[in-house]
């Protein structure tokens, strides 16, 4: 059975210099910067008290999410549209793993976040507008 990228799912996997939890938060949309299908994301950090890093725009606890097992923050400062066939071929082949989908009212706090962070990544900002633009859900 192969992996399907879906709004609202989590995966487990590399995600700038480190593994981490990846919140998927969008349909995937054509996104013509790329040329292909994207689906807008988030990966969740530890939080460590006084790092410059923190973001407290959505913090996750134990109980979010059956991955997170301490306070833990949505990285939106690198939020980013992920290529949706190359995520699901990394799925598909062990490379990632599928962690579920979020619970609603968590989905809800994290989509929530992105328009509270004074850190969001332009890139995220920009996928938002098109895909306000294009009528997609958010």
């Amino acid at each position: 059975m192969s992996y399907t990228a879906v709004r609202g799912g989590t995966v487990y996997g590399v995600s700038g210099f480190s593994n981490h939890l990846i919140i998927l938060c969008s349909e995937p949309m054509f996104y013509r910067v790329t040329g292909t299908e994207a689906i807008l994301s988030v990966n969740v950090s530890s939080w460590h008290e006084s790092s410059p890093s923190n973001d407290d725009s959505c913090i996750l606890n134990e109980g979010d999410h059956k991955f997170i097992k301490h306070k833990s923050f949505c990285f939106y400062q690198r939020a980013i549209p992920l290529n949706v066939l190359k995520l699901e071929d990394k799925v598909d082949k062990g490379e990632m793993k599928d962690y579920g989908m979020l619970r609603p009212d968590v989905f809800k706090r994290v989509l929530e976040g992105f328009s509270k962070s004074p850190v969001l990544s332009r890139e995220a900002a920009n996928f938002i507008q098109l895909l306000k633009k294009n009528g997609f859900e958010w």
